[in-house]
């Protein structure tokens, strides 16, 4: 086993773990739904791409020093396919819930029943021709199995590509045009990596080209969209909120007592509002990391919110009507 391609498949894997750390620090900031499927398919599609390059590729490895036959080659190489089958159907399923959740689309019961009933179909055909080769060695049933993994590969990709293109389409259905050119960059970005994907998989000939071009497709292709999606949120999403501003401090006085915030919790809505992480709360306010959660914990359930961004979200809006009120206030009467 080369130490450079072993370097080279943990770099990639190095990367992908950061890619979905990524994502996961996106859904737990923004808590939109849409970035939970996000990083769902992200994961699928790192185990995958995990199980169907490194696992195959160790494993091929370990049978090379041997006097290994072909067909148990071939039966190492339907093995690894038919156990990366399903981790190919999860991620273009959470990936089609991403884009129905952005477009305000409903994905129907009966939508799910005929997704699953397909590809549960490819992949008990599939198994049922690789069990032929497997126990008769029979060159037609590898024949068949190489043809529903294309009539799958096709499936697999197809679908999420479309709902890109659906999202491209449809894209009037997004208020924010901020959001939806990114959005347009991100589907397309997508679109061009599942049809690259595809492609070096099931249409071009193995050659050294493609033995490179695979696995870093395989790990990278999630990148460029994620990239393109977060920078924005990062950039456009963020909320300055200075509590000490007359506007605020009136908004937030307003909606603790709307939501019957108690004095502890409002000392902590501040310091949250502050940039303080719990740590820093815990120091300020001389109490426990666990009391310092529970506060967080209920502000969040009393207030309806279920992140830092979105609690600012909402003092911002607080802020926004009391500023009218106050600058009415302060407008002198005329006699």
């Amino acid at each position: 086993m080369k130490l450079s391609n072993i370097l080279g498949y943990l770099g990639l894997i190095i990367l992908a773990g950061v890619a979905a750390v990524w994502a996961a620090h996106l859904y737990r900031k923004y808590r939109f739904k849409y970035l939970l499927y996000l990083l769902v398919a992200i994961l699928f599609s790192f185990c995958f791409g995990f199980l169907s390059v490194i696992g195959s590729y160790m494993a091929l490895e370990a049978l090379a020093g041997q006097a290994t036959p072909a067909p148990a080659l071939e039966t190492m190489r339907l093995l690894f396919n038919l156990m990366a089958i399903p981790l190919a159907t999860g991620a273009s399923f959470a990936f089609i819930l991403m884009v129905c959740d952005i477009l305000r689309l409903r994905f129907t019961a009966a939508a799910k029943a005929a997704y699953f009933t397909v590809h549960g179909a490819a992949f008990v055909a599939y198994a049922y021709a690789a069990n032929g080769f497997i126990n008769a060695s029979a060159t037609e049933t590898l024949v068949v199995a190489e043809n529903i993994m294309l009539f799958f590969s096709f499936v697999m990709i197809g679908l999420p590509a479309l709902m890109a293109l659906l999202l491209v389409l449809r894209s009037d259905r997004i208020e924010d045009p901020k959001l939806r050119k990114t959005l347009l960059i991100f589907a397309g970005l997508f679109f061009a990596g599942f049809v690259a994907r595809f492609a070096l998989v099931n249409l071009l000939p193995v050659s050294r080209f493609t033995c490179f071009s695979h696995p870093l497709l395989e790990f990278l292709a999630p990148w460029p969209p994620l990239l393109v999606l977060g920078l924005f949120l990062e950039r456009h999403y963020e909320v300055e909120v200075k509590p000490e501003r007359p506007a605020t401090a009136r908004g937030l006085e307003e909606l603790f007592e709307r939501f019957s915030i108690s004095p502890r919790e409002r000392e902590v809505v501040r310091l949250l509002l502050g940039g303080k992480g719990n740590r820093d709360i815990e120091r300020e306010l001389f109490i426990s990391l666990k009391t310092v959660k529970t506060h967080v914990y209920n502000v969040y359930k009393k207030m309806g919110v279920k992140s830092r961004w979105q609690l600012a979200r909402l003092v911002e809006a607080g802020a926004a009507e009391a500023a009218p009120a106050e600058a009415s206030e302060s407008r002198p009467t005329v006699h």
